[in-house]
């Protein structure tokens, strides 16, 4: 058995400044611009080195992975499938993963974000905010094995608490 670590993560604070833009293509904003390297670097301080990095393919949390990415040199893998999704979409885009990686970092949406926060840890964790990140473990022998029975809470990181 392997354990993994799985990093769920919530776009940074994203742009509203032109009303007519769709909202999947929506950028990021100064503020989210400024929040995302910073998290990856909170990430990166834990020790947490990324082997993949998957994202919605919403502009916005293309450009928040991209930052996480980048600690790695790694390409962000954009999954349509992930906008507006539910919980078991993500859990199927974990699923498929190679059997090589071992920790990696999936971005997407609320309300999806906190459900998947409240499965993990119980409802413990309120409610995820732009650009926080859930951390979970998980000791399986290939990703096809995953459920969320098998994941085990490691760490919630907000970008209002700091290093």
């Amino acid at each position: 058995m392997n354990t993994r670590s799985i990093v769920f993560g919530r776009h940074a604070k994203s742009s509203w400044t032109d009303p007519g833009q769709l909202d999947i293509d929506r950028p990021l904003n100064e503020r989210g611009f400024r929040d995302a390297p910073v998290m990856a670097g909170r990430l990166h301080l834990l020790g947490l080195t990324l082997d993949a990095v998957l994202s919605s393919s919403a502009t916005r949390a293309i450009q928040t992975a991209q930052a996480f990415a980048a600690t790695g040199q790694l390409e962000v893998i954009q999954i349509p499938a992930l906008y507006h999704a539910d919980a078991d979409a993500y859990m199927e885009a974990l699923r498929v993963l190679p059997d090589k990686v071992v920790n990696v970092a999936i971005f997407g949406h609320n309300p999806t974000m906190t459900l998947i926060a409240h499965l993990i840890r119980a409802g413990q964790v309120g409610h995820v905010p732009t650009c926080g990140l859930l951390i979970a473990d998980c000791t399986i022998e290939t990703w096809e094995d995953l459920r969320w029975e098998n994941l085990q809470f490691r760490s919630f990181l907000a970008p209002k608490d700091g290093v």
